[in-house]
């Protein structure tokens, strides 16, 4: 379903790459506590509410973003793939 975000780079619009790796300097250090994993495969720091919430304060003190926008970009990284092209934007919603 989302083997459009398996392209490289240069497949995107350069708007699209820049929010993208906006969006990641965000997510970079949850997802990779997520990497580092507690136990199995799917344990990891995203799917750990004992864990993510500490993370998703700490990256809403230093970025300033809501804590709903950081859930939402969580939310769709973890939907399609767990990739870093995860977090393009939507082009059939208008760039959401």
């Amino acid at each position: 379903m989302y083997g459009y975000l398996r392209q490289p780079d240069h497949a995107f619009t350069p708007s699209h790459i820049a929010r993208r790796d906006k969006v990641w300097r965000v997510i970079e250090d949850i997802v990779a506590a997520q990497k580092e994993g507690i136990g199995g495969p799917d344990d990891g720091a995203i799917f750990n509410s004992s864990i993510l919430g500490p993370q998703i304060q700490v990256a809403m003190e230093r970025t300033g973003h809501s804590k709903q926008w950081i859930r939402t970009c969580l939310r769709h990284y973890r939907q399609k793939g767990q990739m870093k092209n995860a977090l393009l934007p939507q082009s059939n919603r208008n760039g959401t």
